[in-house]
């Protein structure tokens, strides 16, 4: 049979005969396609391949011929012989089927019998067993009844016992339970309620309506609130706790309906974010406007200020907070911010804020601003908040990273949010409002319940934003907060936190460095500045108006003087501004002191760096005789002197450098030399300046030198002069006497950020007469400054010269000489020497007859001190009735010498008795001539003195003996004659043409010492060949020697006062009896 199968499977695998014939045929189709194209390609190649087709084609033939019958053949044999193997297979199985069925049938027949016998046998086995059980199990079971009837009395028992117990224990635990839960409900509950209550009540007496009366009295607080309220929660327990029953054990604390504040907590969670799908109207309006005066309400002056953004309404939203810009513009930030450009302008102002709190006083010190405030005091950081409406219109994406950054670590130093979001307007891609959402309460606003909390409304809490007040009320309001803020933003450390107490003053050496506290850095420590170590030895200082710069000047050296004696520390103080800051120290005489000049010129302020140079010059001889290096080490080998460390401090230096002239470059020379050579001398230089910029400077190489910088508010360009290019921080500075003291020639590690403490003036006065006190108490008496007051006129008091000649009358000093002011240099006061020589005439001109009438007023007094009465007389020309309480009338009567005075009648008299003494002088020999007194002629006004003219007469004649009687030619002699003879002329003037038309241009030589106040530049180039006088201002004066060649500019001496005349007349005796002198008024 499997042969049979596989013989019909190779059958169906050949197929049928006819498909064999269809091979053959295609087989052959295929040939004479090729024969065809064989031929066709023959038949064009060449005729002899046509017999050999044709050939081919024959031979094809025969094949198929052969093929069709042997495949034919073959068939028939195949199929033959799978019909007899088929067939055979058949047979087979046929049998062996008729076998396996005559095998079961036998089987069948034999199997119930066995099974029937196996079944009876297995029965009478199972009975007999089945009765042994029965027997057994019920033998079994009647003992396991005994047994459970026993077990079963004894577990009830025990269960009785146990249920007792347990009925026990649960009664005492009800009622132990019942204990605790009454217990923490009066303590919890009830506390919690209690506190609640006094939280509301406390925050109710802060936090007043708007319409109590209290307000009225309101007064701003004087601690920053750490809780401010901006609403209430209305509770109602009742609908809170609906379904739930009251138990009379539990009873409430209170009644079941009250209210919970709502507050902002600074700093944890003090801003705020309301949702809104519209413009910010009503409620949230309102809530943004009342929040901003609850805060304001709620904070100390100068600790709070807003920013105010409304790119929609363009501010009409906060209209009438901007009532507080009246009174102190920065509580708003100066104004309401509208504009795309303003807005990032000012979000970037915060994040500059945020940085210097975080890199400045936080660092990792404090964990926020609040902390750092709470040690701070006086210097505590104002707290920042930044209000929008109508978020995110106008609000670019620069914008909107600067307000993500604000959002994320504002709180920690101090600036807050209060945001309207209107979310209809989606935020730009790749911005997410989760960092606003995160850091904010969320307020979500709905027309129909108002207000709710970002977890929706719950049944029994209702939200209550307080509305602000009607306009009234408001502006009332606002206009209390207003006062309340006025000029609050300035911070003033007091000066007692870093002065001495009284039994330390002086009592800090300065042998290794100058070491002085001058403010407060962080929160708990002081900032010093030090000079004198390594290489911070000197001092740069910038800061803009109003940054405090004068009052940090202040504080170094009153501090300096108060922790070091004079024989420490001396100070040169020169003030270029216009001003008298450094004044108190020449009033108060500070014994530290040797220089004090206010309102300096240049040339001065050259002399001092002089001065200083030629200390350095000193210094060093004393060094090299004593074999030492620097300072430390001659004061430490006992040098005598003992030398103090010396400070020099300029304020405005580059008032050296205003000009480019012989001054500014020689004050560049000497600050350069200063600065380099002035470590190992004890020399440190401080400067001062509103700004480094400009074409007008220092050297950048002589600044360089300055290692420590102090730059207080200033601008950008000067934050990066004053510091290294890398240190931006001054430009993070924001209120007068905050500073930045860096010793690191301005890098950027070397920042330490500081607040200069307040030295008001009445405090500095009171210190400095302290420190006058210790001074002269220890012998310092004589110590003093020497004083120069640019715009001020000098005082003939201070000419000590003077004061000596007064004391001892008649006190010689050589040839006589005349004193007319303090210069504009340190060295002795301006004076005219009169020679016996020609040219040893004084002429002052200018329109300044008060002046002229004070200088020939202390003229008379000095040479009348450095004579006796036998040794001068002096005549004075007025061509005016005089004030006989003028000076010139005072200084008549307080000496003792003869004067007269001769008027305009008198003239003629007068100058001819001048002419007779002249005459009769020049006619002595010339040994006889050094006896005669000295005759000083003083003549006022010169040119009303028409009779003075002169006039060269080239005639010849009679007339000539008449000549000689001539005023104006007595005048002329007296000018070219008189000096060798001992008589001198002082005139005055009040411009070159009244000189020229009186005494003629050839006068001038005889002249030689002139006196000019201000007046035109052609009238000084006349006088002086210099147009130097067209520049001078009040109080000014230039002094020209012809036979010098020197043009020096000084301060005119002021009127003295009649106590001093009295003085003046005591000292010389003009009023004992036997004196010579007579009123002055009854000399013709």
């Amino acid at each position: 049979l499997g042969a049979a199968g596989i013989a019909v499977g190779l059958f169906r695998f050949l197929g049928e005969p006819w498909q064999h014939d269809l091979t053959a045929l295609g087989l052959a189709g295929v040939g004479l396609l090729l024969v065809g194209g064989a031929w066709i390609w023959g038949r064009r190649q060449a005729k002899p391949a046509t017999a050999l087709v044709g050939g081919c084609l024959g031979a094809a033939e025969k094949l198929l011929e052969v093929g069709l019958e042997k495949a034919a053949q073959r068939r028939h044999n195949e199929r033959a012989r799978a019909e007899k193997e088929f067939q055979e297979a058949n047979a087979a199985l046929d049998e062996e089927w008729r076998s396996l069925e005559a095998d079961a049938a036998a089987r069948r027949a034999a199997v119930p019998t066995a099974v029937a016998e196996k079944a009876e046998r297995a029965l009478r086995t199972h009975d007999l067993q089945l009765a042994q059980r029965t027997t057994r199990a019920e033998a079994e079971q009647a003992e396991c009844v005994r047994q459970l009837d026993a077990v079963l009395r004894d577990a009830e028992q025990a269960s009785e016992a146990q249920r007792q117990q347990a009925t026990q224990a649960r009664e005492t635990r009800y009622l132990e339970e019942w204990r605790q839960l009454e217990e923490r409900w009066g303590v919890e509950v009830v506390t919690a309620f209690q506190s609640l209550e006094q939280r509301a009540r406390e925050l109710a007496a802060l936090d007043l309506k708007w319409d109590d009366p209290a307000w009225e009295k309101w007064t701003a607080p004087n601690e920053a609130a750490e809780r401010v309220q901006i609403g209430r929660l209305e509770v109602d327990i009742s609908r809170l706790a609906a379904g739930v029953e009251p138990h009379p054990r539990l009873p409430f604390p209170g009644a079941t309906q009250f209210e919970v504040p709502v507050v902002l907590a600074l700093p944890q969670a003090a801003s705020l974010l309301f949702e809104t799908q519209g413009p910010a109207r009503g409620p949230v309006q309102d809530a943004l406007n009342q929040t901003i005066l609850r805060l304001l309400t709620a904070m100390p002056p100068g600790k709070i200020d807003f920013t105010l953004l409304d790119p929609v309404e363009l501010g009409q939203n906060f209209a009438g907070i901007m009532h507080l810009a009246d009174f102190e513009d920065s509580l708003v930030n100066k104004r309401i911010w509208t504009e795309p450009r303003q807005i990032e302008q000012r979000l970037a102002e915060l994040n500059e804020h945020m940085e210097k709190v975080i890199q400045m006083y936080l660092r990792n010190d404090y964990r926020d601003l609040a902390e750092y405030n709470r040690q701070a005091g006086e210097i505590a950081e104002k707290y920042h908040f930044l209000v929008i409406a109508d978020f995110p219109a106008g609000f670019s994406e620069l914008a909107l990273r600067r307000l993500t950054k604000i959002a994320a670590s504002g709180a920690r130093c101090g600036v807050f949010t209060l945001i309207h979001w209107d979310t209809r307007k989606p935020l730009p891609a790749g911005i997410s409002s989760e960092e606003l959402r995160r850091e904010s309460i969320i307020l979500k606003a709905a027309e129909a319940i108002g207000l709710t909390f970002e977890e929706g409304r719950i049944d029994g809490i209702e939200l209550r934003i307080d509305p602000p007040p009607d306009p009234e009320a408001m502006n009332a309001i606002l206009r209390k907060i207003g006062e309340s803020h006025r000029g609050a933003t300035r911070v003033e450390v007091p000066f007692a936190q870093i002065a001495p107490e009284a039994n330390a003053l002086w009592s800090r050496t300065a042998v290794r460095e100058v070491r002085v506290p001058i403010g407060r850095t962080g929160a708990t420590k002081l900032q010093e500045l030090a000079l004198g170590m390594d290489t911070r030895q000197h001092a740069l200082i910038v800061g803009k108006t109003g940054s405090g710069k004068s009052n940090l000047f202040h504080v170094i050296v009153t501090n300096l003087a108060l922790w070091s004696s004079p024989d420490e520390v001396e100070f040169y103080l020169v003030d270029f501004k216009k001003g008298v800051e450094f004044k108190c120290y020449a009033t108060q005489r500070l014994p530290h002191a040797r220089v004090v000049a206010v309102e300096s010129e240049r040339e001065f302020g050259l002399s001092v760096l002089q001065r200083i140079d030629q200390e350095l010059d000193r210094r060093g001889d004393l060094f090299r005789a004593m074999g030492v290096q620097d300072l430390p080490g001659y004061n430490a080998a006992g040098g005598e002197p003992r030398l103090p460390r010396t400070l020099l401090i300029v304020d405005e230096f580059q008032e050296f450098f205003v000009e480019d002239d012989r001054i500014a470059q020689n004050a560049a020379l000497l600050l350069d030399r200063l600065v380099r050579q002035g470590r190992a001398f004890g020399v440190h230089v401080v400067l001062g300046s509103q700004t480094l910029g400009g074409a007008y400077t220092l050297a950048r190489t002589t600044l360089g030198q300055m290692v420590v910088r102090i730059a207080l508010q200033c601008n950008e360009a000067d934050a990066f002069l004053i510091m290294d290019e890398n240190n931006m921080a001054p430009r993070l500075l924001s209120r007068p006497g905050e500073a930045i003291y860096n010793d690191a020639a301005g890098q950027l590690e070397g920042n330490s950020p500081f607040q200069v403490v307040w030295l008001p003036e009445s405090e500095r006065e009171k210190r400095l007469g302290a420190i006058r006190e210790r001074a002269d108490a220890e012998g310092m008496g004589e110590l003093g400054p020497v004083v120069f007051e640019g715009n001020a006129p000098a005082d003939i008091r201070e000419n000590r010269e003077l004061a000596a000649c007064l004391a001892d009358p008649p006190k010689r000093l050589g040839p006589q000489r005349v004193w007319l002011g303090a210069p504009n240099a340190i060295k002795g006061p301006i004076q005219a020497v009169f020679q016996r020589q020609s040219g040893s005439h004084l002429l002052i001109a200018g329109q300044r007859d008060e002046s002229v009438r004070d200088l020939f007023a202390t003229a008379l007094v000095a040479l009348a001190a450095q004579t006796s009465v036998e040794e001068a007389r002096f005549v004075v020309l007025d061509p005016q009735k005089s004030d006989a309480q003028g000076p010139v009338h005072m200084a008549c009567e307080a000496i003792p010498h003869p004067v007269e005075w001769v008027d305009v009648p008198g003239l003629d008299r007068g100058m001819d008795a001048l002419g007779r003494e002249l005459d009769r002088r020049l006619g002595e020999p010339a040994g006889a001539q050094e006896a005669w007194p000295n005759v000083f002629t003083l003549i006022l006004g010169l040119q009303k003195w028409k009779r003075l003219k002169y006039e060269e007469d080239f005639g010849f004649g009679a007339d000539a003996a008449e000549d000689k009687s001539d005023p104006g030619k007595i005048l002329n002699r007296m000018l070219t004659e008189g000096p060798s003879v001992g008589m001198y002329v002082l005139c005055a003037c009040d411009n070159f043409n009244s000189f020229n038309r009186i005494l003629g241009r050839k006068a001038l030589q005889d002249l030689g010492m002139r006196v000019l106040f201000q007046m035109s530049a052609n009238d000084s180039v006349s006088l002086i060949d210099s147009p130097a006088a067209a520049q001078l201002g009040l109080h000014k004066a230039l002094f020209y020697s012809e036979q010098e060649g020197r043009l020096e500019a000084f301060r005119p001496y002021a009127r003295p006062g009649r106590e001093w005349f009295d003085a003046v007349s005591e000292s010389l005796g003009a009023g004992e009896e036997g004196s010579p002198s007579t009123p002055p008024s009854s000399m013709k």
